[in-house]
């Protein structure tokens, strides 16, 4: 799995990476314009953001990512439970509150990416299949 991480806080990113199996890669920046950069240049799985950066605009990044990447789950971790639903419009998968911890972050995305796999699979069997 390939996630970026994009949290103001340090801390963040070493529980991911200490929390995921190292064959999993992931990358942690510390704001919006160097995640930025990363979505342009590179495909994620998944990508967690907080909504607390300072320099940033987090909807004009979830459109980015979704212009670049419309299969990327992108799951919000905050210490704002009360924003679920408000990035509903950009489909944002879930909104985990921080205090649920960095493994419920990590269960959202590994959803998002069985749910996009299963509905990959449905598209795959209602495409009619012709004999010869």
């Amino acid at each position: 799995m390939k996630i970026l991480v994009v949290d103001d806080d340090p801390a963040i990113g070493t529980a991911f990476r200490e929390t995921l199996p190292e064959t999993d890669e992931i990358s942690a920046v510390s704001n919006y314009a160097d995640g930025m950069l990363f979505v342009i240049k590179e495909k994620f799985d998944g990508v967690i953001l907080d909504t607390c950066e300072p320099d940033g605009q987090i909807r004009t990044m979830i459109e980015r990512i979704r212009e670049n990447s419309p299969k990327t789950g992108v799951v919000i971790f905050s210490g704002r439970a009360y924003l679920n639903g408000a990035f509903d419009d950009l489909g944002v998968f879930a909104v985990v509150d921080k205090s649920e911890g960095v493994d419920e972050a990590i269960a959202a995305i590994r959803r998002s990416i069985v749910i996009d796999e299963i509905e990959l699979v449905q598209q795959l069997v209602r495409r009619p299949i012709y004999a010869r």
